[in-house]
C-alpha cells in the first residue's frame, strides 16, 4: 500500500563524495527526511518503498573472491586450507574491516553472479594472488533489491548503495539495517559498482550479470563451498590456478588439495569435472525457474522506525 506524501520531499542528498561536515548522522537524517518528510515526534507516519524481493533457487551458484596479502601467500602455498578460509574470517580470528554492508567486526558473505564481477569488486590486479570459489545455495533464498527506476525513493537508495566513495560505507550499512533488512530475507542484492550492465570484455566476452549478493552473518549456513582455488591474476585478467581445493567427503571442514605443478593431468581432470558440475547446477537452476519450482516470500515485510 502506498501513501501519498502531503507536502512533497525536500531536495535529495547526493553521494558522489562524502562530506565530513555532514557526517554519517547528517546523511542518514537527510535520507530519512527525504523518505518521510512529514514525520514529527508527535505523529505516526506511514510510507511504502517499492522494493523488489528476488528469489534465488536452491542450487544456484555464485562466485566469490578473497584478496591475499603478500605476507600470507607463502603460508597458503605451503599449508592446506580449511573451508572456513573461503568464508569471512571469524571474529575471534581476525577482525573484519568495514564493507559496503557490514560494520567493522561483522561477518557478511559477499557473492557475485559472475566471476569477472567478483574479481573487479575486489579490485584484483594482474599479478596479484587471490582465493576464488564457487558457493551454492542450500535452499531457496530471498534478497531485497532497490530498483533504480521504480521510484525517486528507490533511485535515491540505489545511488547510495552504488557510491564509489568508501567513506559512505557506514551510511550504507546503517540505511540497510534500518530500511532494507528483514527477517524474511537473507540479505540484499545490488548491482556491481565496478562493472556496468552488458559490459563486454576482450577476454571474458559480454558479462551476463552484474548482480552481487550480501548475506547476513546468521544466514551464512544457507550457502556451502562447492570448490575453491588459489590463483594468480594473469595479464589478460583471468585466473591462473595454482591449487584446487575440494571439500573432503569424509571431513567436511577440511579440503582435499591438488597442486597444478605436482600433478597437471589429475589437476586438469578434476578441474574439468568441476566445470561440468557448475554447468549442470546452472542448467538445473534455469529449469527450476522455468517450472516455477521455488518458494517465494509469502508475506509483506515491514519495519517500525524510531523517531530521530
Amino acid at each position: 500500500m502506498h501513501f501519498e506524501l502531503k507536502f512533497g520531499s525536500p531536495p535529495a542528498p547526493t553521494f558522489e563524495k562524502f562530506d565530513p561536515a555532514i557526517g554519517v548522522d547528517g546523511y542518514c537524517a537527510a535520507i530519512r527526511k527525504y523518505l518521510i518528510p512529514d514525520s514529527t515526534p508527535d505523529t505516526f507516519s506511514f510510507a511504502a518503498l517499492p522494493l523488489e524481493s528476488r528469489t534465488y533457487c536452491k542450487g544456484s551458484i555464485f562466485s566469490r573472491v578473497r584478496r591475499i596479502r603478500n605476507e600470507k601467500l607463502e603460508t597458503l602455498l605451503k599449508n592446506p586450507l580449511a573451508v572456513s578460509d573461503f568464508f569471512p574470517p571469524a571474529s575471534e580470528t581476525v577482525q573484519t574491516r568495514a564493507g559496503r554492508f557490514n560494520a567493522v567486526g561483522e561477518r557478511t558473505l559477499y557473492l557475485a553472479d559472475h566471476a569477472f564481477v567478483a574479481l573487479k569488486e575486489c579490485e584484483i590486479q594482474p599479478g596479484e594472488h587471490f582465493l576464488f570459489s564457487y558457493f551454492v545455495l542450500k535452499t531457496d533464498m530471498h534478497f531485497v533489491y532497490a530498483p533504480p527506476e521504480s521510484s525517486k525513493y528507490t533511485k535515491l537508495i540505489n545511488s547510495l548503495l552504488k557510491s564509489k566513495d568508501e567513506s559512505f560505507y557506514p551510511v550504507i550499512t546503517r540505511i540497510y539495517n534500518e530500511y532494507l533488512k528483514y527477517d524474511t530475507h537473507h540479505g540484499i542484492a545490488y548491482d556491481s559498482v565496478k562493472v556496468i550492465e552488458k559490459f563486454n570484455d576482450a577476454k571474458w566476452g559480454e558479462i551476463s550479470s552484474v548482480t552481487n549478493l550480501a548475506m547476513d552473518e546468521d544466514k551464512l549456513p544457507a550457502a556451502y563451498l562447492q570448490v575453491g582455488w588459489l590463483a594468480q591474476c594473469d595479464e589478460h585478467y583471468r585466473p591462473h590456478y595454482l591449487k584446487m581445493l575440494l571439500p573432503d567427503i569424509k571431513k567436511k571442514k577440511r579440503l582435499t588439495t591438488l597442486t597444478y605443478h605436482h600433478n597437471k593431468s589429475r589437476f586438469m581432470a578434476e578441474h574439468n569435472k568441476v566445470e561440468q558440475r557448475v554447468a549442470q547446477l546452472r542448467n538445473t537452476t534455469i529449469s527450476s525457474i522455468k517450472r516455477n519450482n521455488y518458494e517465494q516470500v509469502n508475506t509483506t515485510p515491514f519495519k517500525l522506525l524510531h523517531q530521530i
